[in-house]
């Protein structure tokens, strides 16, 4: 893409030399990048105006590409869907990568993905998890080297609703404006949070990475046991995955995932009782770091 037409977007993400730049010329875009995205991006360059996305999440490939995005950024909640439409667009290009969407934990030199559907309680269950002691490792996309078979960090500020909040019980409304990065309205009258999670716990909460131990799916009443069943996993397994390409080629990766590490399903329960499974998977499950 050249330049004339890199200057026509609303945001857009620049990959090259394995560095990722953001640039826009939306106010409101700026803001929630900052807000939002602040932990992943340096300041921008005064010179170029593109702000490097740090800490390990893309490894970028020789290539520059530029992504654009000309969708509705004139709200809080289009520039996060913007937001998050580029960054999956650049998972898409890092073939050294496995992205799902998700969040993940890490305790010690572990790392459990969790996966579901958008009100599963991905967030909500890694918040749980948190309290307990976890570190967090991602909110939004799960990031897995093919390689080293590590789960990345992702340290974007999370998006909680309300009622995730409400389920610690601990934090006093001031406590939560202190953390509070944005906040707005979104469909259905949900109001969602977006929170530093040092300042909410008082502590350092983001990890740096881990091997990723297993695959826990978010599932209620009804859900099938994928436990064992690769053929199961792949499938649940590609509904939120990034990366793979689509069809039968998405089937294949997934396939391969649920091959090199155990799923298994943690039914909706109270939220005590989610951490406390995911303390103790079977012991089938454990295996050593790199294994």
């Amino acid at each position: 893409m050249n330049a004339a037409a890199d200057g026509e977007y609303a945001i857009c993400l620049r990959i090259v030399d394995g560095t990722v730049g953001l640039r826009t010329d939306r106010t409101v875009v700026r803001d929630v990048a900052e807000r939002v995205y602040g932990r992943l991006l340096s300041e921008p360059d005064d010179a170029t105006g593109w702000a490097r996305i740090r800490g390990g999440v893309f490894v970028g490939g020789g290539a520059e590409r530029i992504l654009p995005h000309w969708g509705d950024v004139t709200s809080v909640e289009g520039a996060l869907e913007a937001m998050q439409a580029l960054v999956a667009w650049g998972f898409l290009l890092e073939r050294r990568v496995t992205a799902v969407r998700g969040a993940a934990v890490a305790r010690g030199a572990w790392a459990v993905a969790l996966v579901g559907a958008p009100t599963a309680g991905k967030t909500t269950l890694a918040l749980c998890a948190v309290a307990a002691g976890w570190k967090m490792l991602a909110d939004e996309y799960v990031v897995i080297d093919r390689a080293s078979g590590r789960v990345r960090a992702y340290p974007k500020y999370p998006l909680l609703r309300s009622q995730a909040l409400d389920l610690l019980g601990t934090y006093d409304a001031a406590a939560l404006d202190d953390a509070l990065r944005v906040e707005w309205a979104g469909r259905a009258g949900v109001t969602y949070h977006g929170v530093d999670l040092d300042r909410l716990f008082d502590r350092r909460v983001w990890g740096a990475g881990a091997a990723l131990r297993e695959i826990v799916f978010l599932g209620c009443a009804g859900d099938e046991p994928v436990a064992g069943d690769p053929t199961a996993c792949a499938v649940r397994l590609a509904r939120s995955m990034l990366t793979g390409g689509c069809g039968g080629d998405r089937i294949v990766e997934a396939m391969a995932l649920a091959r090199r590490w155990p799923c298994r399903v943690i039914e909706r329960a109270a939220p005590a009782a989610m951490v406390a499974a995911l303390e103790d998977p079977p012991m089938a499950r454990r295996r050593a770091p790199g294994a």
